[in-house]
């Protein structure tokens, strides 16, 4: 029996419309349902905006998809603490993720804490660490509810297997496949795109 198999594939996603997706409550700054990007300010989220004595006049999203411009993608008020903007993922590059952040009134970055479960160093072109944090925006990501599966049968002996591929820059960490009956599988949120992709069991392609 082989122990070392390898799989590069061509793959096309149709759209699919699920619409019973939902993602974790944990605090991230976005939501994914199907084709659409939801981008979410919470005023009680951000301490340092929360607390500075200004009352919120507008909230703009900057960041690496609109080359961190301040004043272009305004969000619309829901509540006193909540502004929200949707974005169809189609506006955005192939690229997998992106980092981001709120500014309010043009001038006030919104600080993300560490309890974002996707809160990153920000950095300077040059390397250099700002002492805060960033958000990023995964356009793939595991869950559930999302619109694709993938399956591996057999490997009952394997201890770890991943999924990797373009859509996550062939990181041979982050998808970790679910044992089944007959297998393995995850399944994924994606875009519709053509990718490849292969499975790492147990370290080895």
């Amino acid at each position: 029996m082989k122990t070392q198999q390898q799989y590069i594939l061509f793959l096309f996603i149709f759209i699919i419309s699920l619409s019973s997706f939902s993602q974790s409550k944990t605090k991230k700054g976005y939501d994914i349902k199907g084709e659409e990007v939801t981008f979410i300010f919470n005023l009680k989220d951000y301490p340092n905006i929360e607390n500075n004595g200004d009352s919120v006049d507008d909230v703009f999203v900057s960041g690496e998809f609109n080359n961190w411009a301040k004043d272009q993608w305004r969000m619309t008020k829901v509540s006193d603490t909540l502004y929200t903007l949707k974005k169809d993922l189609s506006d955005f590059t192939s690229d997998f993720d992106w980092e981001f952040k709120f500014i309010v009134n043009s001038e006030h970055w919104a600080e993300p804490t560490s309890d974002f479960k996707n809160a990153t160093d920000a950095m300077s072109d040059q390397g250099w660490y700002y002492g805060v944090y960033n958000l990023k925006l995964y356009s793939a990501f595991a869950t559930d509810y999302g619109n694709i599966t993938f399956r591996l049968k057999g490997y009952e002996n394997a201890k770890k297997v991943i999924l990797s591929g373009t859509f996550n820059r062939w990181d041979e960490t982050g998808f970790k496949m679910k044992r089944t009956e007959d297998g393995w599988k995850v399944t994924l949120q994606l875009r519709p795109d053509i990718y490849q992709y292969k499975f790492i069991i147990d370290g080895n392609f």
